[in-house]
């Protein structure tokens, strides 16, 4: 017999699941809310050290986001619920990854098309050396070049769907396990040299999730620890990439702190500066619609549109984060290509006002909460599991971020595992 799925015995038990949308979307809004809350008010956070902004009523505005919030929250988590619901009542179809035949034939052809998408890049932009010198100032650097890109992922996509595979029933041979880890391994570092760090952050968390949910579960605690080490390890990479390779040096060593000290600074600093939407949804509250129009829908247009390049489409609309950036920092932009992201909630916020975040937060609950149940109700399903995998290692940077940027990036690893997962029959575990 096939060993029963430490998720079955789970879902049976009740036990406490930390990777549940409900939980992780919690866990995240803490963190982006909560965390930032005291020393935004005291103006010792990373953005009102960067980003200065003279709000005509700072504590008023607070309250208001803060409202704001919890509204979204508390509409997420209703919509997980009744996401979770409506799946128990109307589930999908399972899928399977594709026989091993099916599944070598397409990894083959989507691996050719990432590597010919790489050559082109490095002779575009010069070699390798002109990759990682790009790479620390991607949005001009690499401008135009989003598609060869984007096509990249399909390593990830590969990667993803041959790791759900490797944890499905009976265990695969030793060769197998070593060729997908050094596939996974080449996979990562073709992302490296492009300083794909939030790429990186997805494809590593959805391999978690999946040994999660297939192999053995992740307690609470080990979570914790997992994301500790996760963020220090791309902190780490981010200083090889931003200084060490692009300058020859680093940076950030403050000589009065030391090496530690300076490198346990830089985290707080990144944490804070990567955490800020209590601060963005502060400033679009105080300031709209007097400084920054209602966008009504405009920026999530850029879903559709984002690919189309600038020569072709001049008057096409800016994304979320280049309209924020230039309504209040327009020098970042202008002068140091820098933009800051509103969150989505930010984003649904500038777009549709608070009515824009209440519903914005109950569908994307409602999505969330039917993958979620997806894998809870078909555990056999190795489409659900990746794409819930794929949902929630997502949702930190759908959170920071803007939508039709984030939507992009998912999608481009999404749609090939979608390809790689359509048998409706459960496979034979043949070895490739």
């Amino acid at each position: 017999m096939l060993k029963e799925s430490w998720f079955v015995s789970a879902a049976k038990k009740k036990t406490f699941d930390c990777f549940s949308a409900g939980f992780f979307f919690l866990v995240i809004w803490f963190a982006g809310v909560i965390v930032p809350l005291y020393p935004f008010i005291i103006g010792i956070d990373g953005f009102s050290q960067f980003w200065e902004f003279d709000f005509s009523d700072k504590s008023t505005a607070i309250e208001s986001a803060l409202l704001l919030y919890t509204a979204a929250l508390l509409f997420v988590l209703l919509g997980c619920y009744l996401g979770r619901k409506t799946q128990f009542s109307i589930p999908g179809k399972v899928r399977y990854i594709g026989s091993a035949r099916i599944f070598s034939q397409r990894s083959f052809i989507f691996t050719m098309l990432a590597l010919l998408a790489f050559a082109m890049i490095l002779v575009v932009l010069g070699g390798v050396s002109g990759l990682l010198q790009g790479a620390s100032d991607r949005i001009r650097a690499f401008a135009g070049l989003n598609g060869l890109f984007l096509l990249e992922n399909l390593l990830l996509s590969v990667s993803l769907a041959w790791f759900i595979r490797l944890t499905r029933g009976e265990k695969k041979k030793l060769s197998e396990r070593f060729c997908f880890w050094l596939y996974l391994f080449v996979a990562l570092f073709v992302c490296a040299l492009q300083g794909q760090k939030s790429t990186i952050f997805i494809i590593i968390l959805s391999l978690i999730i999946v040994r999660h949910y297939r192999v053995q579960r992740v307690s609470l605690v080990k979570g914790a620890v997992l994301g500790f080490v996760m963020f220090v390890s791309l902190m780490i990479y981010h200083l090889l990439k931003q200084e060490l390779l692009a300058t020859g040096r680093f940076f950030f060593i403050n000589e009065e702190q030391g090496v530690f000290l300076s490198f346990v600074h830089l985290l707080a600093t990144q944490f804070t500066g990567n955490l800020m939407q209590l601060q963005t949804m502060t400033v679009l509250v105080d300031a709209m619609p007097k400084s920054l129009e209602w966008q009504n829908g405009s920026t999530l247009l850029m879903i559709v549109l984002i690919l189309i390049p600038s020569g072709l489409f001049p008057d096409k609309p800016l994304t979320a984060a280049g309209v924020f950036t230039g309504a209040f920092w327009p020098d970042k932009w202008l002068m140091e290509g820098t933009t800051l992201p509103p969150g989505i909630f930010g984003e649904l916020y500038m777009n549709f006002g608070a009515l824009g975040v209440l519903f914005g937060g109950l569908f994307l609950g409602l999505l969330w909460g039917r993958l979620y149940g997806a894998v809870i109700y078909n555990p056999k399903s190795d489409r659900a599991l990746g794409v819930y995998a794929l949902a929630v290692a997502s949702m930190l940077h759908l959170f920071r971020g803007e939508l039709a940027s984030v939507a992009l990036l998912v999608a481009s690893i999404l749609i090939p595992f979608l390809f790689l997962s359509s048998k409706r029959q459960e496979p034979v575990n043949n070895s490739i």
